[in-house]
């Protein structure tokens, strides 16, 4: 049985592949060249591939075509939701954790009641930094991360917390 945990998140939805053109078919693509297709971004992928990014929209248009990964990776939703700086957790005991400031550029404070466990992980979902140790109220580094969206599991020992963390 756990305690109970009263969550308050106000969330914005917005458009991260604003400024990314619209794919169009045999539109001379190079490794490289990012394109937003049917609510997603990709990118098309390097020699012997690139190719293919200018390829039957049929068989290589990102995301809707039957041979798709063989020519782009796809880069994510276009879609995200950002909690707004000001959401908190609190789980049993009045206990608050913060993620400040945010966004951030080079270096984050973990503000906790007690020493926690953190784990980063960028918009695709893979762990870029692992339980990584960090003291109430310590800071976290994070100056070696490239600018974009990523979500921070904060395990406390009694609840886990989950935030979301905006690299400028």
């Amino acid at each position: 049985t756990s305690g109970s945990v009263a969550v308050t998140v106000v969330a914005v939805v917005t458009n991260i592949c604003s400024g990314v053109p619209a794919y169009i078919e045999n539109n001379g693509y190079v490794a490289g060249s990012k394109v937003t297709n049917a609510g997603r971004q990709y990118e098309c992928k390097e020699y012997p591939y690139t190719g293919w990014c200018n390829g039957a929209a049929w068989a290589y248009a990102p995301g809707t075509g039957s041979y798709w990964t063989d020519a782009w990776y796809d880069r994510g939703s276009c879609t995200a939701r950002i909690a707004a700086e000001t959401s908190n957790v609190t789980a049993e005991g009045d206990q608050t954790v913060e993620v400040v400031p945010n966004p951030a550029t080079d270096v984050v404070t973990i503000n906790a009641n007690e020493p926690v466990v953190v784990s980063l992980y960028n918009s695709q979902g893979i762990a870029v930094m692992s339980n990584t140790k960090v003291e109430a109220r310590g800071t976290l580094n994070i100056s070696s991360l490239s600018s974009g969206i990523y979500l921070v599991k904060i395990d406390t020992g009694s609840t886990v917390v989950t935030k979301v963390l905006i690299k400028n």
